[in-house]
């Protein structure tokens, strides 16, 4: 029987654009890469508010790492969408009649 390694990320606490080394054999993973020819993804858990966790396969070492803190993402997201409204919203708009 094959012993499995897994280990567990929280986005929130990496810095940068994503990108993270794996935590077993050190190699560069990264969201923009859409090969698979790194890593693959395994799963993924969702509740009422959105994704909640990502799991991956590492290709070189074959570890499983569960991705957390996609919260942070989903708040940004909606803070985006508020200040958007509210430029909306603040826009005067003058209809004169003659």
């Amino acid at each position: 029987m094959r012993q499995m390694h897994a280990y567990k990320i929280d986005l929130k606490k990496i810095e940068g654009n994503g990108d993270f080394a794996c935590p077993r054999c050190g190699t560069e993973i990264s969201p923009d890469d859409e090969t698979e020819t790194v890593y693959s993804i395994l799963g993924s858990k969702v509740n009422s508010r959105g994704l909640e966790e990502v799991v991956i396969r590492c290709h070189k070492c074959s570890c499983h790492i569960h991705l957390t803190g996609f919260s942070l993402l989903q708040e940004m997201e909606m803070a985006e969408e508020e200040l958007e409204g509210k430029e909306k919203s603040n826009q005067l708009c003058y209809i004169s009649h003659v």
